[in-house]
Order: structure tokens, then sequence, then C-alpha cells
């Protein structure tokens, strides 16, 4: 570790990849690999993150993590997925013999968002995943380590890496598994974490890998580092005149 004006340079160098040099940066430095783990620091501290080891947890099983992770998905606006778990199960439709057309019905429902009235996209496509993916899920032993169970969860359609990892993280409570979405990926990319030139769809392992070797390099759980990066800069995406800084 080599010190300078603007903080230490570090090297993160996780098992089978190359080295990378990082300017950590100074904890009050916005947007350095230094100021996101700092905040996370601080959120673990003051009680914005729930304690516990499963405190990432949306369902109360397997099959509800599945369920709420695969219908908050895919670019779909966070509370709005949730809205739409809580409707499916509150219809008790997750189980393994979940009906696609009741799933379907359910999700065409409007959705009580914060008091506003949204509609759910694309609901015959979900609910046809979410049939399939509780099948599945409730038919088979899932493994019970982290990676064994992203991987046994890869062939369900509608289920990639992303969308594994955050139902590993969530439901395991795992720092084994990183959560790589749009805004994971810029803050890292800005912070120096990341190449700008890696991409989740051909460089997803080598993203994960570097994330986990930024959160042990700052001494914080990986799963606390991904959701407070997802909370500050999704937030600040929703704000008019905060976005250009996000984007």
């Amino acid at each position: 570790m080599h010190l300078s004006d603007n903080g230490p340079t570090v090297v993160l160098a996780p098992v089978g990849y190359p080295e990378r040099l990082l300017a950590w940066g100074r904890s009050w430095q916005v947007g350095t690999a230094a100021y996101w783990v700092a905040v996370t620091e601080a959120a673990a501290a003051d009680g914005t993150l729930r304690r516990g080891p499963h405190r990432h947890r949306l369902g109360r099983n397997l099959a509800e993590e599945v369920a709420a992770c695969l219908l908050g998905g895919h670019g779909m606006p966070y509370e709005t997925g949730l809205a739409a778990f809580h409707a499916v199960r509150d219809a008790g439709l997750l189980t393994r013999g979940a009906d696609e057309s009741e799933l379907e019905r359910v999700l065409r429902t409007p959705l009580d968002v914060s008091g506003r009235t949204v509609h759910y996209r694309f609901p015959a496509q979900r609910a046809r995943w979410l049939a399939a993916a509780l099948r599945y899920v409730c038919t088979q032993r899932p493994p019970t380590t982290s990676h064994e169970l992203r991987d046994w969860l890869l062939p369900v359609v509608g289920i990639g890496p992303k969308t594994a990892g955050w139902i590993v993280r969530n439901h395991l409570g795992s720092d084994d598994v990183a959560i790589i979405d749009v805004h994971v990926l810029r803050a890292g990319t800005d912070a120096g974490v990341f190449d700008p030139a890696w991409r989740p769809t051909v460089d997803y392992p080598r993203l994960e890998a570097f994330f986990l070797a930024w959160a042990g390099q700052g001494r914080v759980r990986a799963a606390d580092l991904d959701a407070v990066i997802w909370s500050e800069r999704a937030h600040a995406a929703r704000i008019p005149g905060r976005r250009a800084a996000v984007e």
C-alpha cells in the first residue's frame, strides 16, 4: 500500500485474475472506493442496515426469495417488484403447483405503490417464468452453499448471474457472491475498481471477483457494500437535478 495526497494506492488481486492497482481515495472524497466503504460502515453502525445474518432477506423461504428477486429484477423498479411479490404471496400462489394463469391475473391487477396506482410490466412473461421457477425450486433439493446454490439456479429461465446472486445473497446472508447491477457497475467503474471495458454479459465473474476484493480490502461485508451502493445511487437517480451525477 502506497500513500499519496489522495489516499493510498492498493492492489486488488482476486484469485485467477491479474492484479489491479487502485487509487483508494479518502473517505470524504465522494465516489472513491474509500468513500463507499465509509458509507457502508456508517450504515452498519447507525442501524440503517438491519442487523442479523439474514438482514437482506425479502422472503421467508427460498421459493419466496426466488419470487421476490425474479419479479423485481430485469430493470423493474424495486418498489413495483416488491409490491408484485407481496400480491402473489398474499394470494397464496407461491407453491410448486402455482398456476400460471392465476399468477398472470394477479400481476395484471393494478398495484398500490406508495399511494400510486402502478401496472406491472410484462405480466404474462413474468407469470410464465415464475411458475416454472417455483416448480424447479419446490420439487428439488437445493444446495446450501453460496456458489453451488447460485449455479443450481442459473438454468431457470429468467434467472441470470445477477438475479441468482441476489437470491443467494438474500437467502443465505452470503458475502461470497455479488449483485452486479447497473448501480454497482457504475459505482465500481467510477471508483476505479472495474475497468470501463468490462461488461456484465461477458465479464460477470471478473466483476464479481473485484467487487469482493474491494469489500475485503475495506473490511466490510460484501452484501452490505452492495446494498448501500444500490440504495444511495438508486435514490439519487430519482431526484431531479441529480440524475446526471449518477449516470
